[in-house]
């Protein structure tokens, strides 16, 4: 698999993942709006809310899940496996050990 092939993504999968990854990205537009200027303590109170009121890890993880499904299903062998996951997961993360990104 190349990075030129095309993947597919089952219609209701792809519309439930353009659903979450929405209501992941307007709701935190909307508290970054909100609480801009703001106390930090506050937009932190905020930030847990939206993730339990809303789920927000859980539809993030299936967003994530549906592309990456959709990626591995076009891997011919387990070497095309392993380095579509060492592609995937070579972004940076957030540590909590100093707050940065690693």
């Amino acid at each position: 698999m190349t990075s030129t092939d095309d993947v597919q993504i089952d219609w209701k999968a792809a519309l439930q993942m353009a659903r979450d990854l929405n209501v992941a990205v307007v709701s935190l537009d909307r508290l970054g709006s909100a609480y801009a200027g703001r106390d930090r303590a506050d937009l932190a109170d905020a930030l847990l809310r939206l993730h339990d009121d809303f789920a927000l890890y859980e539809k993030l993880a299936r967003a994530r899940r549906v592309a990456v499904d959709a990626l591995m299903a076009g891997a011919g062998s387990l070497e095309e496996e392993l380095e579509l996951e060492d592609e995937i997961g070579g972004g940076p993360y957030w540590s909590a050990g100093d707050g940065s990104a690693s």
